[in-house]
């Protein structure tokens, strides 16, 4: 099994082989696009992450071992961000979690979309995250 750190340097070597921000921006798209949505019993307003100024819905669950995460957005371009999230931590090891650094929005590189309010709402989604691992 990979760890999380082997996880997100997958993700960004993926994301490097694009020459630019905007191709990179496309292949998020593309991904947000692709991912399946929740359906609207999924979506309780429980799940959602109320620091998020986008729509996103998480649902999470752990067996004492294994994390398992869902995660969903109204706007594409978050869907597509929260699918590489999801494809880090889904299946991860939750001792492993509780300490493992999230550097993928800040190495993205995807241009001005990752704004500051974006990052911050990215930030509080891991925090939530991290303490749902460790109760």
């Amino acid at each position: 099994m990979m760890s999380i750190e082997q996880r997100q340097e997958q993700i960004l070597k993926t994301l490097n082989a694009f020459p630019n921000a905007s191709d990179r921006y496309e292949y998020i798209i593309e991904r947000g696009i692709t991912q399946p949505q929740m359906d609207e019993s999924e979506r309780a307003k429980a799940l959602r992450v109320p620091e998020c100024k986008t729509g996103i819905w998480m649902n999470m669950s752990h067996d004492g071992k294994t994390l398992s995460l869902r995660l969903d957005s109204d706007s594409i371009i978050m869907r597509g961000i929260l699918s590489l999230i999801q494809s880090i931590f889904h299946g991860a090891d939750c001792t492993e979690l509780e300490n493992a650094a999230f550097t993928l929005h800040e190495a993205m590189d995807i241009g001005d979309f990752m704004n500051s309010d974006r990052a911050q709402g990215l930030s509080q989604l891991m925090q939530r995250i991290r303490h749902a691992a460790s109760s």
